[in-house]
C-alpha cells in the first residue's frame, strides 16, 4: 500500500478560534516541510490528496505519496521524508534548529506552522496508520518561541537584497503564501528557486503547461534576497521573460577549416605536444 499521511486541525478553546486561513494554511505547512528538501534536484514524490473532510470541526486532510516518473517505486523515498519529518520536528520541539530545515524558506515554513498554534490551531499528524500521532498544542507554540527567535531571526537579520536578474528553467507554476509564484532551476548554482511575480506578469496568458514540461529557459528579474552565505533565498520578480529556443542545424555552426587540414588524431597530438592553442 502507498504511504498515507493524516493532519488534523482543530480549535482549541471555543469553536469559534479556527479560521478557514490558518487551517488550510497550517495543513499545506506541514506537508511542505515534509516534503522539503533544498538540496534535491527534482521531485520523484508529490503528496496527493487522497481525502479532505470536516467534522465542524475538526479538519483532517490525507494524503498519499506517488510518483512524478511512471514506473518509479517511491515507496521508500517516501518513508524517508517522513521519518526525516519526525526527527527535524522532534529536533525543533526539544530546541535545537533542525539540519534539514537550515534553509532560509524552510525557516519561515517553521516559524508561521509554530506561530499558528498560539492562535488556537491544535495540530494532530499522523505520519503512520499504525502509530500514534504527533500532537502540536499551543503549549509547544509557546515553548517554541525561544527556539524561533535562535532560529529564524539571525538568519533574517543577514539577508540582503538588491536588484539583479537569473537565469534558469521553468520547473514548476505554483503559488508561495497565496501569492503567484514560479519555481525556477538557477543555471548556475542548480539550485531550484522560489520566485513571487507581481501582477504585472500574467503566468495564465504568458506560460502554459509545455513550457513547465519542456523546462523552458526564462530569465526573471526583480528583487533578489541572498543569505549570509551569499545563496539566493527568494526573488521577488516583476518581470519574467521566456526565452526563445530554436534548432540549429549542424551545417550553421561546422567549420570544416578548423584543423587546418589535420586528421583529428594529429590534431589531438599537436594540442598536447602545445603546438596549438
Amino acid at each position: 500500500m502507498a504511504e498515507r499521511m493524516t493532519v488534523i486541525i482543530s480549535p482549541q478553546g471555543g469553536q469559534d478560534n479556527l479560521t478557514v486561513e490558518d487551517a488550510m494554511r497550517q495543513v499545506l505547512s506541514v506537508f511542505e516541510l515534509l516534503s522539503y528538501n533544498p538540496n534535491q534536484s527534482g521531485h520523484e514524490v508529490v503528496w496527493k490528496l487522497v481525502e479532505a473532510k470536516t467534522n465542524s470541526p475538526p479538519f483532517s486532510v490525507t494524503a498519499e505519496a506517488r510518483s512524478t516518473v511512471p514506473g518509479v517505486n517511491i515507496d521508500q523515498i517516501a518513508k524517508t521524508q517522513k521519518e526525516e519529518f519526525k526527527h527535524s520536528l522532534a529536533e525543533f520541539r526539544s530546541g535545537k534548529a533542525p539540519d534539514r530545515w537550515q534553509d532560509y524558506q524552510a525557516q519561515i515554513i517553521v516559524k508561521d506552522l509554530f506561530e499558528r498554534l498560539t492562535h488556537g490551531v491544535k495540530t494532530q499528524i499522523y505520519v503512520d496508520s499504525d502509530s500514534a500521532p504527533i500532537l502540536l498544542t499551543e503549549a509547544d507554540g509557546r515553548i517554541a518561541e525561544n527556539t524561533l527567535v535562535e532560529f529564524v531571526a539571525p538568519e533574517e537579520s543577514k539577508i540582503k537584497s538588491q536588484m539583479g536578474s537569473l537565469e534558469g528553467v521553468l520547473c514548476e507554476v505554483t503559488t508561495y503564501y497565496g501569492k503567484p509564484a514560479i519555481v525556477i532551476q538557477e543555471r548556475k548554482s542548480g539550485q531550484r528557486i522560489t520566485c513571487t511575480i507581481s501582477d504585472e506578469w500574467n503566468v495564465a496568458h504568458q506560460a502554459t503547461f509545455e513550457d513547465v514540461w519542456k523546462h523552458r529557459r526564462v530569465v526573471v528579474r526583480g528583487l533578489i534576497a541572498y543569505g549570509k552565505s551569499g545563496s539566493i533565498k527568494s526573488v521577488s520578480a516583476n518581470i519574467v521573460s521566456l526565452r526563445e529556443e530554436h534548432s540549429v542545424e549542424v551545417e550553421e555552426i561546422r567549420d570544416r577549416n578548423f584543423t587546418n587540414g589535420l586528421n583529428a588524431v594529429e590534431y589531438l597530438n599537436k594540442i598536447r605536444e602545445g603546438h596549438l592553442g
